[in-house]
């Protein structure tokens, strides 16, 4: 549908800019000296025209509500109230303009009468949102109130000086309609602001709003220049009916929107907050009214106007007392509240205090803890290298080279777990140790003392590789016992002596790789029974790792372990 596809491409603010534009380009129309039968025809096609926009405007937001029948009903019911009044501002014109007639009293004053029951209905259909039993009551005052109060100020300015003019029937009754009409609009114009009061998305209620009281006042100032028989159309007053239309057909818009979206606006109007003021305002007003009839003479008797000012003002007060007594058990629930809180907020820090002091005395723990460990690594490293020293000592007494060479052995086993404990000490981490930095250190002493320094070196691993001491150890006396070997007989005068070692810890598992390019193993079957010291060290060592071992010869020997990370 056109007007669909219109409403969804446009905010409500352009056609908020719109309406508003071309009611001041009326409003200068009508101000302006121009012929009264051209402002009469003007006036007359935009109260149609606007008449016809809100009533399909309402019908497109019924359809809207796909989701909500109750409110899509209602909103059919006032589209019925705007048709009619489209049928009356018809029938208006057509009579005074075209056919020339007196176009009040009419048949078309029935359709607009018609017009405020339906728009009563409609809005008394519109679904409210649940309240408790003690905020319903407090509506309830607050509305019996505002009416009483508007009904004294109709009764007194409108409705008393009507029945008091020297009139023909018909023309009364329908001159006093028109104000009854009125009173419904206002009685609707309560019920939906109190009812819609908690919405989120208040807009289209605040622009029907508007428009009602539009309608109300507009007709008012009808009412009473008619009494006054110097009502003529074409004068400003019509611009309150076409710009009453116009709010209503904007309300329409923005409920359109609002269904389209299904979403709430950014900032909620303080709406509640307002219409708590408003049976003060209307106090106000009835009591101004009733010190201007203490003066003046009074159509109901000052009496009678004054007995309704009193109930209006015992309603208020009631209505006070309720909204005090709610005030003070919600400050009550409040205070029972904050003492609550502020009983969770000791036992809080109470907690957060405890946990503090029992992480303080964990880190403290930690850190005791640490330094002993340090100082455990120092004395088994002081402890090995005294070993260390007194096989050396022993050593030197020594003639037999083959003894020697097994001293020489057993010295290099025990720095290389000496080792592993001075980089423990001198480390952050007690757990762990640099791979790269151990070995390379650990390669370093086994060249000195085989004094093999031709010997080239390769270390392919990353710097960033650590793993955990215990395994570190087994790792050490590994790599002792295959750079013994290979530093001793791998070589025996082969030009350019290279020794490569690899590994990585990937996925959870650790390789080592130890290979030179020597003249490698002629006999596996050896090697396999482990008959030699070495050979078992370093099975016994894997076995302990939990890992595979791996010998080859291609171009040299080659040695690869295979074991989990810890």
């Amino acid at each position: 549908m056109v007007i669909n596809r219109i409403i969804s491409k446009y905010n409500l603010r352009t056609f908020g800019l719109i309406i508003l534009s071309f009611l001041l380009v009326l409003l200068l129309l009508l101000i302006s000296p121009i012929d009264l039968n051209v402002r009469k025809w003007i006036t007359s096609v935009c109260n149609i025209i606007f008449s016809i926009i809100a009533f399909v405007f309402a019908l497109i937001a019924a359809n809207s509500l796909t989701n909500n029948k109750q409110l899509a009903l209602a909103w059919k019911i006032i589209a019925a109230s705007w048709f009619c009044n489209v049928l009356g501002e018809t029938s208006y014109a057509v009579l005074e303009m075209v056919l020339g007639e007196t176009p009040f009293p009419s048949f078309a004053d029935v359709f607009y009468v018609l017009s405020y029951p339906l728009f009563l209905v409609g809005t008394l259909t519109i679904p409210s949102f649940t309240q408790s039993k003690r905020q319903i009551i407090t509506d309830l005052i607050e509305m019996g109130a505002v009416l009483l109060a508007m009904f004294l100020v109709f009764a007194e300015l409108v409705f008393a000086p009507i029945l008091s003019e020297d009139n023909e029937l018909i023309t009364k009754v329908l001159t006093l309609f028109y104000p009854l009409g009125d009173f419904l609009l206002f009685y609707g114009l309560i019920i939906l602001l109190y009812k819609q009061s908690n919405r989120l998305e208040i807009r289209w209620v605040v622009f029907l709003s508007a428009g009602i009281a539009l309608f109300i006042i507009a007709d008012a100032l009808y009412s009473y220049l008619e009494a006054l028989g110097i009502y003529e159309t074409g004068g400003a007053i019509e611009l309150g009916w076409i710009s009453a239309y116009a709010l209503l057909a904007l309300g329409a818009i923005a409920h359109i929107k609002y269904a389209e979206t299904n979403s709430n606006v950014k900032i909620r109007p303080q709406l509640k907050r307002w219409l708590s003021y408003l049976p003060y305002f209307f106090l106000i007003g009835v009591l101004v009214l009733l010190i201007i009839t203490n003066n003046q003479k009074s159509y109901l008797g000052y009496i009678t106007l004054g007995m309704g000012v009193l109930i209006v003002v015992v309603l208020v007060i009631i209505r006070q007392v309720l909204t005090l007594n709610e005030n003070i058990k919600l400050n009550l629930s409040l205070a029972e509240k904050n003492s609550e809180l502020e009983e969770s907020n000791f036992i809080l820090n109470k907690e957060i205090i405890h946990r503090k002091e029992v992480q303080k005395k964990i880190s403290d723990s930690l850190k005791e803890k640490e330094v002993l460990l340090k100082e455990i690594h120092h004395r088994v490293k002081n402890n090995l290298q005294i070993v260390s020293s007194l096989l050396y000592l022993q050593s030197a007494l020594i003639k037999d080279k083959a003894v020697v060479e097994m001293f020489t052995q057993s010295l290099n086993r025990i720095q290389s777990m000496a080792l592993v404990h001075e980089y423990l000490y001198q480390s952050k981490d007690l757990s762990k140790i640099s791979v790269k930095e151990y070995l390379t250190e650990l390669i370093s002493i086994l060249r000195e003392t085989y004094n093999e320094k031709a010997v080239s070196l390769i270390i392919n691993i990353d710097a960033k590789e650590s793993i955990w001491f215990g395994q570190a150890i087994y790792c050490g006396l590994i790599v002792n016992e295959l750079m013994s070997n290979a530093l001793k007989h791998a070589f025996n005068g082969k030009n350019n002596p290279e020794v490569r070692i690899d590994f990585k810890n990937q996925d959870g598992e650790c390789f080592l790789s130890v290979k030179d390019n020597g003249i490698g193993i002629s006999d596996f079957e050896a090697i396999s029974k482990g008959n030699s010291l070495g050979t078992k060290i370093i099975k016994t060592l894997t076995e302990q790792l939990k890992g595979t071992l791996v010998y080859s010869s291609e171009e040299g020997t080659k040695v690869e372990i295979k074991f989990p990370s810890f």
